[in-house]
């Protein structure tokens, strides 16, 4: 009787030691829902999958760096063990104490829509939600100071993402194929847009780049779909094709800073109209124009701008001397009242330089004014909105190519 005891006691005991084994990820899984499948997924990293699609890691440090496909080489020349279950994934929880997300980890998840990424990550592996075609939002958090290459390439549904202000290396391709994400904002400490970070990101149609960016690299913003963008100060290189293709770029400032631009950097931009060059002349690739007909517009009086620099570059350019030391002049307006309706409408001559107008408006004449309207085709305005019996106030400043602005014209009122 006493052997049996003690041989069951041992069995007991046994048992106990077994589940103290079993990862506490499992349990947390397991009262959030029946879980499918769990295991390990880092030296001290674990993974379940619940019936309701989330996917939960939890644990501290580094997730493994899986492979994308069995042709490739990683230090762990494994599948991540999740991508069985790649049509049931629905959402990624990572939980905090995990640091590093790994290679490839949540790669080829069509169905995930969300995923939360806890503040003690500092690095998104390379290819980590690669091709994740219904992930729609991303909130990158401020702890995040890497993101590798390839990242968030062809994420589809991907709209718009928050990155971390504290991010100072973000990967080519980082985005490429993101063809939904219409929002971005770069981080200050960002200094190089490497090579198709933004590459056929036909949604975004403005970025800001950071002010100590100094390289823009091949591809950065081929087939994209920027209709303008602002080049900050610091930068020095254009690398090839870094805005091939981008069909609905319509004009571009380039720093005095730049002295090299490579071949087909605004090859083939079919709604190109202007560049504007602010300092000396750059080092020209033969082909920087491919195929794209433009005005570009050089500092007159700057003898580096000579006539043998003034070529196509395998385009069409229409060169143009601008003196930089000239202000747009201001509009002078007049105000009347339209016959038929009795509204106010204000006219002006064509101011030169100018590409469009901004009307404004009070209904004092030291109060408040408010753009009521841009003009871009015309020198006139109507306010059909105006009421009768009302005084309005209204001044008009030109804007020119590059954006400069002229002084306020005069101010005028007139009611309705």
């Amino acid at each position: 009787m006493k052997k049996l005891f003690k041989k069951s006691l041992a069995c007991l005991l046994a048992v106990v030691i077994c589940l103290s084994l079993i990862p506490a990820s499992v349990f947390a899984a397991e009262n959030k829902g029946e879980v499918i499948d769990s295991g390990e997924c880092g030296d001290k990293a674990f993974w379940s999958l619940s019936k309701d699609g989330v996917l939960t890691i939890s644990g501290t440090g580094a997730t493994y760096d899986f492979i994308y496909s069995g042709y490739e080489i990683w230090p762990h020349n494994i599948y991540a063990p999740w991508r069985e279950y790649s049509s049931k994934v629905e959402k990624i929880v990572i939980k905090s104490g995990i640091t590093i997300i790994g290679d490839n980890a949540f790669c080829c998840l069509p169905k995930v829509k969300t995923v939360s990424i806890p503040s003690t990550v500092t690095v998104i592996g390379q290819a980590a939600f690669c091709e994740d075609t219904s992930l729609d939002n991303v909130v990158v958090p401020n702890s995040v100071t890497t993101i590798e290459k390839s990242a968030f390439k062809e994420c589809n549904s991907l709209t718009k993402i928050k990155l971390s202000s504290n991010l100072t290396s973000l990967g080519g391709a980082a985005f490429s194929g993101c063809g939904n994400l219409s929002s971005i904002t770069l981080p200050d400490k960002i200094t190089e847009i490497e090579s198709r970070t933004f590459e056929f990101c036909r949604s975004l149609k403005s970025i800001n780049i950071p002010k100590g960016v100094t390289v823009i690299g091949n591809s950065a913003f081929s087939g994209s779909g920027l209709t303008s963008v602002v080049l900050p100060e610091a930068l020095e290189k254009i690398c090839p094709a870094a805005f091939f293709d981008a069909i609905d770029l319509v004009e571009i400032v380039i720093p005095a800073n730049v002295t090299k631009i490579h071949n087909d950097a605004f090859a083939r931009c079919y709604s190109f109209e202007r560049i504007r060059f602010m300092g000396n002349a750059p080092s020209f690739a033969s082909e920087i124009f491919l195929d794209t007909t433009v005005t570009a517009y050089y500092p007159k009086g700057n003898d580096t701008w000579t006539k043998s620099v003034r070529k196509n570059y395998a385009g069409k350019v229409k060169w143009v001397a601008y003196d930089p030391n000239t202000i747009i002049d201001a509009p002078v307006i007049k105000a009347s009242n339209v016959a038929s309706s009795g509204k106010v409408k204000l006219t002006w001559d064509k101011v030169e330089g100018a590409v469009k107008y901004q009307v404004y408006s009070a209904t004092s004449k030291t109060g408040k004014y408010s753009l009521m309207k841009t003009v871009t085709n015309g020198t006139s305005y109507t306010n059909t909105n105006a009421k009768a019996g009302k005084y309005y106030y209204y001044y008009v400043v030109a804007v020119s190519t590059y954006g400069d602005k002229s002084i306020k014209s005069n101010i005028v009122d007139r009611t309705c």
